[in-house]
């Protein structure tokens, strides 16, 4: 009887192994990738990513992390807290310095940037001896020079204090500066809180805005990176061909008035087929993220930020692309 017993047991035991073989590996789970977002229209592709299930169908977990304030962004990357974000191409490499990492794709233009000023403050000459709020080292600071030269004046004319695009609206409500640089839908802000916008411009491709991680999740993770750009394109595209379907779900998750969430014509979102052409390191084609980071890199240089040039083929990384 014991010898039934045993032969029975060991039948099952034979069983339970084959089945578990036929069900094959198990998956393991990853942790989701943390990714940083913040108040800017171009970030809000991430969400609508996120909202519409493409991370999900693609195969990849993704936790967006929102950050009131962009600049306490880098260090959480560099402190592991963050394994990637979304970048302003000067930010890249003030990131470099403290984090190895990868820049794997251009997400949008850059848009509308702006200076916002007090309402005694009528013209750009009228800066001359104020304080102009300003991230020190960044495009805001190059934007600064440029909207100065258009009257005639120089750094020099004016006092530049450090204060994040975010503190700008606060700080001319407060009187600690009479004007400072911002994005949307900053600009928007400081004027619902009684100022002005004095100078606005495209941005342009000097500032195009990016997808960085960091460098050890890109060599150890490469497929879910993969799978996250995958998932980025699709929800650019749904942006692009669903406007209003994409501002609900950005003032669903934003806590935004539907009227507040805008689609600004002057934001191109970019596609995989036009990140290829910008990747392209061509010497000769003159619209490439290469020739977009030595004029930022020239900017810095002259500043004393950095003295010398970091290797763009070790900090960009178009692979995941093709």
């Amino acid at each position: 009887m014991a010898k039934k017993v045993w032969l029975w047991f060991s039948f099952l035991l034979i069983a339970s192994l084959i089945a578990a073989g036929c069900t094959g590996p198990q998956t393991v789970q990853r942790p989701p990738l943390k990714v940083e977002w913040t108040d800017w229209e171009g970030d809000y592709t991430l969400l609508v990513a996120q909202e519409k299930g493409f991370f999900e169908k693609h195969g990849v977990a993704v936790e967006p992390v929102y950050y009131g304030t962009f600049s306490k962004a880098i260090p959480d990357l560099s402190a592991h807290k963050l394994d990637a974000g979304l970048f302003g191409l000067s930010d890249v490499f003030t990131a470099s310095r403290v984090a190895e990492i990868k820049t794997v794709a251009i997400y949008d233009s850059g848009g509308t940037v702006a200076v916002v000023s007090s309402t005694a403050i009528n013209t750009v000459a009228d800066l001359k001896g104020k304080k102009v709020g300003v991230v020190f080292g960044t495009y805001g600071e190059m934007f600064v020079r440029q909207m100065l030269s258009s009257a005639q004046l120089t750094i020099k004319d004016v006092e530049l204090i450090q204060v994040d695009p975010e503190g700008v609206p606060a700080a001319l409500s407060n009187n600690a500066i009479s004007a400072g640089y911002v994005w949307a839908p900053l600009d928007q802000q400081a004027v619902k809180d009684g100022h002005k916008i004095l100078y606005s411009q495209v941005a342009g491709l000097l500032s195009p805005d990016v997808i960085v991680f960091r460098a050890d999740v890109v060599e150890s993770r490469p497929d879910d990176v993969r799978a996250f750009l995958d998932a980025w394109f699709e929800a650019a595209d749904f942006r692009n061909n669903n406007p209003e379907e994409s501002r609900q779900i950005i003032a669903k998750i934003t806590n935004q008035d539907l009227a507040e969430v805008s689609e600004s014509t002057d934001l191109k979102l970019y596609s995989r087929e036009e990140n290829l052409q910008f990747f392209n390191s061509d010497p000769a084609k003159e619209d490439t993220i290469y020739n977009f980071a030595r004029a930022n890199l020239d900017f810095r240089i002259v500043r004393g930020d950095i003295t010398f040039l970091p290797d763009l083929e070790a900090i960009f990384d178009p692979s995941f692309l093709k």
